[in-house]
């Protein structure tokens, strides 16, 4: 215990991704990191070198750092030790590879949504070589659209799971007291 009944160290085996999730598929994290990796390196050498895109640079730094971290334990050790545990909160067991990558995806989602103008995305992202117009849209109205609907699907997930969490807790404080009561 670091600080007592606040935060801990514990040993744990993570054999899913980011906070125990998709449990037991080693070879498609592998993949898809691999993919990853690729499309930041190449992303990261074809983005202007211009202080305006520093943020970005400096969150893709940190997404590919905490993503070659966990792909080397998965390698090394076919698991990924997780060992961070906020208890006060029972917070998932996590590491610094799942920290770095959490909150510079979330840095880089809130500068694409609010930082950068959509014109400024467009001019960014044609080093792929896109077209200015995807599905109708320019690239930044859609990489905006992707961003919102999937930061939906994980955030309800993620707050469904923390309120299951926070009333099975209380319920069971409410159990004891009875019991103490009783």
């Amino acid at each position: 215990s670091i600080i007592n009944g606040v935060f801990e160290l514990r040993y744990l085996e993570n054999r899913g991704a980011a906070f125990g999730m998709l449990q037991n598929k080693q070879w498609f994290f592998l993949f898809i990191s691999v993919l990853l990796l690729i499309a930041a390196v190449i992303l990261f050498i074809r983005l202007p070198r211009t202080k305006r895109i520093v943020p970005i640079r400096i969150c893709m730094i940190f997404i590919t750092s905490g993503a070659i971290g966990n792909m080397i334990d998965r390698i090394r050790l076919n698991y990924v030790i997780d060992f961070l545990y906020f208890k006060l909160i029972d917070f998932p067991i996590f590491n610094v590879a799942d920290i770095f990558v959490s909150v510079s995806t979330f840095v880089l989602a809130a500068l694409l949504l609010f930082y950068y103008k959509d014109e400024e995305l467009d001019k960014f992202f044609r080093v792929f070589s896109f077209k200015k117009k995807i599905f109708g849209s320019s690239f930044a109205a859609v990489s905006r659209q992707s961003f919102i609907f999937f930061a939906n699907i994980i955030f309800r997930q993620d707050l469904i799971s923390i309120y299951q969490k926070q009333t099975e807790h209380r319920d069971t404080l409410r159990a004891e007291a009875r019991d103490i009561v009783a």
